[in-house]
């Protein structure tokens, strides 16, 4: 835990590890703020105003000891094989560890075919449930009229009734975006969603 502490005094720390300045934590305590106050009025997490607290006060509340993670530490080393002790001092992950070694390339593609797909099923979902937005001009003939967009095309037309100018607003907004579906397809293996966010 790096901290700053104050000239005359090396026992007070002024800043803790991520910058906070803890006088003012100590202050808020002292007319007590709970750490989300603190939190809320020092704009940073919760998480990191629970590590001011706990560094402006020494109050390690419940913590091990550095003596119990020490021992802790070295009833979990003592386990290790040579080749475990000398990856550890090098920086390896484990191979039992959670940080996986991946493919980032594979990674980063699964991750790109994720937001195409959320994408496409976003476009498709607001194809088939956004409201068709009509306007209404009394004393006209055709009083209806929808005007639907998608992406950067749009079109307007007028109706006799409000149901058939959602009808054909819902109609134009399936057709366009089959026809961005088709536009995007490169090659097999399209899926019949769009490609492109």
């Amino acid at each position: 835990m790096v901290t700053t502490t104050e000239k005359n005094d090396d026992d007070i720390p002024t800043h803790d590890a991520y910058g906070t300045d803890l006088r003012r934590v100590r202050a808020m305590i002292a007319r007590g703020f709970s750490d989300r106050l603190i939190g809320e009025s020092l704009g940073i997490s919760r998480e990191r105003a629970r590590h001011a607290i706990l560094v402006a006060t020494d109050d390690r509340q419940g913590a091990p000891t550095p003596s119990e993670i020490a021992s802790a530490c070295h009833e979990i080393q003592s386990g290790w094989t040579a080749e475990m002790a000398a990856a550890a001092r090098r920086g390896e992950p484990r191979l039992s560890s959670t940080t996986v070694r991946v493919n980032h390339r594979e990674t980063r593609e699964r991750v790109r075919q994720a937001v195409v797909a959320y994408w496409a099923r976003t476009r498709e979902r607001r194809v088939e449930e956004q409201p068709i937005p009509i306007r209404v001009r009394p004393g006209l003939e055709r009083p209806y009229r929808a005007h639907v967009r998608l992406r950067n095309r749009a079109q307007n037309k007028c109706f006799a009734t409000r149901e058939e100018a959602e009808s054909w607003g819902r109609e134009w907004l399936r057709i366009e975006l089959k026809r961005l579906q088709d536009e995007s397809c490169s090659g097999a293996g399209c899926g019949g969603s769009i490609r492109e966010v």
